[in-house]
């Protein structure tokens, strides 16, 4: 009886107990609040997981082609391709020579590259036809991946 006293029931109150409209719309807007702010993290951790996996494509075509070269693989040249959203390794001391030998790589066409196009690596010594720089660039994001006169490729 004295606890009842202290700590009234709802039903000795005269409420019929429930939430307010205004309850329920601030815990709503936090909800919304939390996941706004959840989904702005969420885009820009996938958007740098693209730039990554973009890179990491790069790096490993220019180092398949090279690899290539400098076994001999088919007695010839290899060189990669770098188009807008492909990478392409091909055969030979030019892209366009044998398009039947051509293995093209999907990249992701939001990722703009600039610089070389077409890098070419000797046979036997995997040095490049000529040094230079790949550029990759999203948004903000620029990283360049170097491949220098002894054929080193550097990220």
């Amino acid at each position: 009886m004295i606890l009842r006293k202290i700590f009234p029931i709802a039903s000795d109150r005269g409420s019929r107990g429930g939430f307010t409209l205004v309850e329920i719309i601030v815990v709503m807007g936090l909800v919304m609040l939390i996941f706004g702010i959840g989904s702005y993290f969420a885009f820009d951790n996938f958007q740098r997981y693209l730039f990554r996996k973009e890179r990491d494509t790069a790096i490993a075509v220019l180092m398949k082609a090279r690899s290539r070269a400098m076994n001999n693989f088919y007695e010839k040249s290899h060189g990669v391709h770098i188009g807008s959203d492909t990478f392409t390794l091909f055969r030979g001391l030019n892209y366009g020579d044998d398009p039947s030998t051509y293995e093209v790589i999907p990249g992701t066409a939001a990722i703009s590259k600039s610089g070389a196009t077409d890098i070419v690596f000797e046979q036997l010594s995997g040095r490049p036809a000529a040094a230079g720089n790949l550029t990759l660039s999203y948004g903000a994001s620029n990283i360049t991946i170097s491949i220098n006169n002894e054929g080193r490729i550097d990220w």
